[in-house]
């Protein structure tokens, strides 16, 4: 397996994986699908500073002010060495970003780094979907930020591109154009932008309804009309009862209407 391990902190260094039929593969790694407890996009937790680093550096730093040379040449190399490891936590806890955090039911916590951070929560939405329909296989490349859907040789890149395998590219709008639906105005998106980011802070981040919410925001975020319909009609009842439960909707349910068509 090839990581960077860092006091218990797995970062796995590859440029992509691919999941499908109930398999996640990443590098030569293989994991079942069905053994993922939990995933979504958030830092990795800081590590913590160890006390007996800080015991260490006030018995070597008193060991030094002793008359014995013997003793204070261990207290010096004691603080030293103590001194090294709080500055080695200090400088991995500043590395620290949003990962793709996959929780397994071992008890094993996973990390995966993209330097684009909104193409995590993509990277998340497609995990969501194998974990709905096991028939789905996808390819991702965290290198290039490109998914691939695999069975229709379908590309969908971070430029919102959808490439195909014999036919060029076909552009698909950010803007995100249904026939349903009313015009729908900078404030409008504004007004919805901030309501769900009001619900993604209120949702517990371990829950399939956080996920859904950022998956939503994601494409609020891009004015996506079709994505956002997308991803609401398909889980409708997640959305009414328990997504949309956790804010005062004022204003907030005939935007969605104007948008997406769909009667919350």
């Amino acid at each position: 397996m090839n990581t960077e391990s860092s006091k218990e902190k797995e970062v796995i260094k590859t440029e992509g994986f691919e999941i499908g039929d109930n398999i996640f593969k990443y590098n030569r790694a293989v994991i079942q699908v069905s053994n993922i407890a939990y995933f979504n996009v958030a830092p990795i937790p800081a590590i913590e500073y160890p006390k007996w680093a800080f015991v260490g550096i006030i018995i070597g730093c008193s060991a030094i002010f002793l008359q014995v040379p013997i003793i204070a040449v261990i207290g010096l190399t004691i603080a030293v060495f103590c001194g090294y490891e709080i500055c080695s936590i200090f400088a991995s806890n500043q590395k620290f970003g949003e990962y793709l955090t996959l929780a397994l039911n071992s008890g094993e916590i996973l990390y995966f780094t993209c330097y684009n951070k909104q193409f995590l929560y993509e990277v998340e939405n497609i995990i969501m979907q194998c974990f709905k329909d096991k028939s789905l296989r996808y390819k991702v490349d965290l290198k290039d930020c490109i998914i691939s859907y695999q069975e229709d040789n379908m590309t969908i890149n971070n430029t919102g591109n959808i490439v195909t395998g014999n036919s060029g590219t076909i552009t698909a709008s950010n803007t995100g154009s249904i026939n349903e639906g009313s015009a729908v105005s900078g404030e409008d998106w504004e007004k919805l932008e901030s309501a769900f980011k009001e619900i993604v802070s209120k949702v517990d981040v371990n829950t399939y309804e956080h996920m859904l919410a950022v998956s939503a925001q994601y494409q609020i975020c891009k004015k996506n009309r079709a994505g956002l319909k997308e991803i609401i009609e398909e889980n409708l009842n997640e959305f009414r009862n328990n997504i949309f439960s956790t804010i005062a909707l004022t204003g907030i349910t005939g935007i969605i209407k104007r948008i997406t068509g769909l009667d919350i």
